[in-house]
């Protein structure tokens, strides 16, 4: 099961990756917490508890910003569809239908095997599993449970 996972970075995805690196290095996790958290819970989906984003924040903002910068460098250069053509075993893409461009990403990706299914979840954005958990369990929990055979 992969959930919301970008799968490879063009140059405009590029360019803010590494800015958002950048801006951590420079001005510490505060000023990249608040658009991320935005990213991941947009404000017309779903409503969460405000303890369960603060919670969240607060995580992201005990991140260092040195390892929070290495990490998005790393996402800046890769490409993993070419892999999704080799898969044999069954596969789950998922996302929240207001992931930004993701739902047309996993489409996309989705199309390059047979393997492949795709669930997108509606009113959630990048952490579907943490935005809705019951929801998120309900869509995966069959998909696994076929999966045991394997």
């Amino acid at each position: 099961v992969l959930c919301g996972a970008r799968l490879h970075t063009g140059p405009q995805v590029r360019s803010d990756v590494q800015a958002r690196a950048q801006r951590a290095l420079h001005s510490g996790m505060e000023p990249v917490a608040k658009p991320m958290l935005a990213r991941w819970f947009p404000a017309h989906g779903k409503p969460l508890p405000p303890a369960t984003v603060d919670e969240l924040r607060q995580t992201f903002l005990r991140t260092a910003a040195a390892g929070y910068a290495s990490c998005a460098q790393a996402l800046a250069h890769y490409d993993l569809r070419p892999a999704l053509t080799a898969v044999r075993m069954p596969l789950l893409l998922t996302c929240g239908a207001l992931d930004e461009e993701i739902p047309q990403l996993m489409r996309q990706y989705a199309a390059l095997n047979a393997r492949i299914r795709l669930h997108i979840l509606d009113g959630l954005g990048h952490l579907p599993n943490v935005h809705d958990a019951a929801a998120f369990q309900r869509m995966a929990d069959p998909f696994l449970g076929g999966c045991q055979s394997i």
